[in-house]
């Protein structure tokens, strides 16, 4: 009799272990918003020490504190055509951020104008193994007046990423979120070959 009832008991809690434990479904929706938050580089926080290992590796670093020659490029005020400056940075591991974040800040020199709308910040950066380079800006960056200024803001951040080997290409992002378009000139729906 006390072997059939430890048996049961057994059972019984092998039923409430499973049952308490078992497998979960994960909806569709909940596996694509994890995915995008694993892609996602957090934006750079000097105060922490930890170093992450991420795609962006892939762009040649030297020693730490070694500066480096950047190009920038930005519109003429009046005119269509972009002009390159050149500007040196910090070299860093994430050198495509720093770069871009150096085109965010504008020209320095006054005869040329920023291509992005004033307040517009570079919320992510995400560089791919096989090059695509997904970026993604605040909502300030829908605030271009029209095709000419989307058109030269685009040619800048190809230009400007086009100086590493490794960007093969663009993927737009506003808010985390997918853009088909911003005023209409260009289609954001398929990444965007960098030449």
């Amino acid at each position: 009799m006390t072997s059939k009832v430890v048996s049961i008991l057994a059972v019984i809690l092998l039923v409430l272990c499973l049952l308490s434990g078992g497998c979960s479904s994960v909806a569709p929706e909940q596996n694509l918003k994890a995915w995008k938050d694993l892609i996602k580089l957090a934006p750079e926080d000097k105060s922490k020490t930890e170093v992450k290992k991420n795609p962006e590796e892939l762009i040649p670093t030297r020693e730490k504190g070694e500066s480096i020659n950047i190009k920038l490029y930005f519109a003429q005020a009046d005119k269509e055509e972009l002009v390159m400056e050149r500007r040196e940075i910090t070299r860093t591991e994430g050198i495509a951020r720093s770069t871009l974040q150096e085109l965010l800040k504008g020209p320095d020199n006054p005869a040329y104008r920023n291509v992005f709308p004033e307040g517009t910040r570079l919320l992510d950066i995400n560089l791919k193994p096989d090059g695509t380079c997904i970026l993604d800006f605040s909502s300030e960056l829908r605030r271009l007046e029209n095709e000419v200024e989307e058109k030269q803001m685009l040619d800048a951040v190809c230009q400007t990423l086009a100086q590493f080997p490794a960007v093969k290409q663009l993927v737009f992002m506003i808010d985390g979120r997918e853009i088909d378009i911003i005023k209409g000139e260009v289609d954001f729906t398929s990444p965007i070959k960098v030449s």
